[in-house]
């Protein structure tokens, strides 16, 4: 589940990125503060895959932070 949101949100980082970039990119600042934005969410990202490989490895079940709840297959 993890890695289907990752996947997405790594997509739409790139397109918003460069639609910014070819929309702004005459503002200095605005297009590098969006994307300063959307890597620290990527960041989130990168620990919640921590905290996944972290309890699997401990053989731990847990549900991760606000898309455990998310179900693809029942």
């Amino acid at each position: 589940m993890l890695f289907l949101f990752y996947a997405c949100y790594s997509v739409l980082t790139r397109i918003i990125t460069n639609i910014l970039n070819l929309a702004l990119g005459f503002i200095p600042f605005v297009p590098g503060m969006i994307s300063a934005a959307l890597q620290f969410i990527g960041i989130i990202f990168f620990v919640l895959m921590i905290l996944g490989i972290a309890n699997a490895a401990s053989g731990k079940v847990k549900e991760l932070p606000f898309i455990g709840r998310i179900r693809l297959l029942k």
